[in-house]
């Protein structure tokens, strides 16, 4: 039975990889290389310095793609963008594995795909598309038959473990009104979630207390991580564990500017999820 190997990273990066026995330059030979990438993805034509075609062989109809190098730096990776109805940004990076160094050589390949906001309702199916399409590679350079596996066993096989990485998905529009404050937050993920999961314990702490002993009436038990999230953006400023005390330590701005661009995100957030929900979900959810 296949296995689900995709993970997010940055926030709306699409990635996958393996470790086969070869050198990076062996490994870039065959990432590379029309005749090889048509043993187990398609064979491409075309100006590199310009715009290739690639005949996707395993594809109903061997269909051709039009593609636009954009970055090369051999022999460690590439990316290139997918021209036509599906605009995708792909790339491969290489690097050499923990046994680099060995009589067969290891390395590292990840393919990864730099999502769109509207590639995210079909991260299901572009998932299990991508692991079949490198399990295809593994078999190509490790002796073993492209052919002979059936992409029908990974869709919809793996689609669940795709749809629960849709939950982790975050797109940022950089003209909107506290995008930097919202980047400097997710850049500092582990400070942001470290918060939210002192903010939990904490309520959760009140929870076991009788009535009497309460110091506050605010709500001490989440329905769910959403609820849990804005809680913690509700905290009053003063406190310890709260947005507006991440914000601050990460941002750098005063606090009349740092308020104003608060209230500027919450105020997108109105018909939407925060963005920190996502992080949550990433560590698994609600813990209480």
């Amino acid at each position: 039975m296949p296995t689900a190997t995709g993970a997010i990273r940055n926030n709306c990066e699409l990635t996958f990889s393996r470790t086969v026995p070869l050198t990076v330059d062996e490994a870039w030979s065959a990432l590379t290389e029309s005749e090889k990438l048509a043993t187990w993805y398609g064979p491409w034509s075309g100006d590199p310095h310009g715009e290739i075609a690639v005949t996707m062989i395993a594809e109903e109809g061997q269909p051709t793609m039009a593609m636009r190098v954009l970055s090369c730096e051999k022999p460690r990776g590439y990316v290139v963008q997918a021209l036509g109805e599906y605009a995708w940004r792909l790339g491969i990076e290489i690097e050499p594995g923990a046994e680099e160094g060995t009589e067969a050589g290891h390395a590292v390949v990840t393919l990864v795909h730099y999502l769109a906001k509207q590639d995210a309702e079909m991260v299901d199916s572009i998932g299990p598309g991508w692991d079949y399409y490198l399990d295809c590679f593994v078999a190509a350079v490790t002796g073993g038959n492209p052919r002979a596996l059936d992409f029908n066993d990974y869709f919809p096989a793996l689609q669940g473990h795709y749809e629960e990485l849709r939950k982790q998905l975050i797109f940022l529009d950089e003209k909107a009104p506290g995008a930097g404050l919202l980047a400097s937050l997710l850049d500092a993920k582990a400070e942001v979630l470290d918060s939210i999961r002192a903010f939990e314990s904490e309520r959760h702490a009140m929870s076991l207390l009788d009535d009497s002993e309460k110091t506050d009436k605010r709500t001490t038990v989440f329905v769910n991580t959403a609820d849990l999230v804005w809680g913690w953006i509700a905290q009053h400023p003063g406190e310890e564990h709260s947005l507006f005390a991440v914000a601050k330590k990460v941002s750098g701005l005063g606090e009349d500017e740092l308020m104003g661009q608060l209230g500027e995100l919450v105020e997108g957030w109105e018909f939407r999820d925060p963005e920190f929900v996502a992080v949550v979900e990433a560590d698994g959810g609600l813990r209480f």
